[in-house]
């Protein structure tokens, strides 16, 4: 499957990683079938959501360019508990572990007068932090 290259206008996040794409990055078997569930408006956010059965949530969020990825990313850090690791992929990424127990991975860009965030949340830990910010940039570039 051919995915989108940024385009205009966000519909949906199952369009920008694959399930066989995420399970190929993390080296694991688990299944991953791509579910997109319905989007969520609030007020001028935005946020679309694929699920990947057991494994994993992606958000993409999209809001006017009146604020910057970083500033956005920054907000989601108080959800993290112990280290974050700073990511060289896009604007503000990180990834760090939630307060469930998760792995969230969070990164963002400003494009076609949007900023769009990435916010990646692993729910099987331990996987390979080693390929999140390859992970992160693949659906990043897409946006």
């Amino acid at each position: 499957m051919t995915r989108p290259a940024s385009p205009a206008k966000l519909t949906e996040a199952c369009a920008f990683l694959g399930g066989e794409e995420i399970t190929s990055a993390l080296g694991t078997s688990l299944p991953a079938q791509a579910h997109e569930e319905p989007s969520k408006v609030d007020g001028v956010v935005t946020n679309f959501q694929c699920t990947y059965g057991d494994l994993a949530l992606l958000t993409v969020t999209a809001v006017p360019d009146d604020v910057t990825p970083k500033s956005l990313t920054d907000q989601q850090r108080k959800r993290c508990t112990g280290a974050i690791t700073p990511m060289a992929v896009g604007s503000g990424g990180y990834f760090c572990r939630t307060p469930e127990g998760f792995e969230e991975i969070l990164t963002g860009k400003t494009v076609h007068r949007q900023v769009r965030i990435l916010d990646l949340t692993l729910f099987v830990p331990g996987n390979r932090p080693d390929a999140y910010p390859a992970l992160a940039k693949l659906v990043l570039d897409r946006l």
